[in-house]
């Protein structure tokens, strides 16, 4: 009963088992800061490039559909910069004259596997329209414009 005793009322260490204690957590927290900033960054990197592949594809109207698509690829993996492979898909909406890309990347997560979580996955979207009534300028997408 005294050792117990003695072993209760020393407080000498406490705080080694505190930090123990909460450096999991902290670490987590710390490590899905850093992958929700790398989403985002890869995000807007996957919508710019996907929006360069678009314009440029349809710029030329004498292009096969086929042509576009491996044209859009060539452009976009000229412009998307990242360690990661995007899959691109081109959906078939619209109609005449529209042309769409998709894209998405699947991101390793940092810490992730300790909550069974291994990958974030970014998607993004971009759309043109081929204009051939005189049009004289490309009017770009603003990213906080209405």
């Amino acid at each position: 009963m005294g050792l117990l005793r003695n072993f209760l009322a020393d407080n000498a260490g406490n705080m080694s088992v505190i930090f123990a204690v909460s450096a999991v957590p902290l670490m987590l927290i710390a490590s899905v800061a850093m992958d929700v900033s790398y989403a985002e960054r890869t995000d807007n990197n996957l919508q710019n490039a996907l929006d360069r592949a678009a314009l440029a594809a349809i710029a030329n109207p004498n292009m096969t559909a086929q042509q576009r698509e491996a044209y859009a690829e060539k452009v976009f993996n000229e412009n998307f910069i990242s360690k990661h492979k995007a899959m691109l898909t081109y959906p078939d909406e619209g109609g005449a004259g529209v042309f769409n890309i998709a894209g998405v990347v699947n991101l390793p997560t940092t810490l992730g596997a300790m909550v069974n979580r291994r990958n974030v996955e970014v998607d993004a979207k971009s759309s043109a329209v081929l204009q051939e009534e005189g049009s004289i300028c490309v009017l770009a997408l603003a990213p906080d414009g209405a």
